[in-house]
C-alpha cells in the first residue's frame, strides 16, 4: 500500500469516525431532552398528587412526610421574603 492510499484510507477512517461521533452527539441531545420531559412530567404529577392529597382526594401514609417537609420549606420561604422586604423598607409583601 502506498503513502497516499494509506493517507486516504486514515482520511475516510477519521471522517468515519467523526460522522458516528455526531451522530452520538445528536442522539444524546435527544436523550437530554427526553429526561427533561420526563421529569418535568413528574414534576407535574408530584403537585397534582400534592393538590389532591390535600383536598383529601388520595390518601396513603407515605405522602405525608414530603407534603410536611414541602410545608417547611414554604414557611421558611415566606419568612425569608418577608425579611428581604423588611430590609427594602417595603414591610411584607404579597405571598
Amino acid at each position: 500500500m502506498s503513502f497516499w492510499q494509506k493517507v486516504q484510507r486514515g482520511v475516510s477512517s477519521a471522517a468515519s469516525e467523526a460522522e458516528k461521533q455526531a451522530n452520538i452527539a445528536k442522539l444524546m441531545v435527544e436523550v437530554n431532552g427526553v429526561k427533561g420531559s420526563i421529569s418535568k412530567k413528574y414534576e407535574e404529577f408530584g403537585v397534582l398528587t400534592a393538590r389532591l392529597v390535600q383536598q383529601n382526594e388520595i390518601s396513603h401514609t407515605a405522602f405525608q412526610a414530603p407534603l410536611d417537609e414541602i410545608a417547611g420549606q414554604e414557611s421558611h420561604l415566606h419568612e425569608l421574603e418577608a425579611r428581604i422586604a423588611e430590609m427594602r423598607g417595603q414591610g411584607p409583601g404579597p405571598s
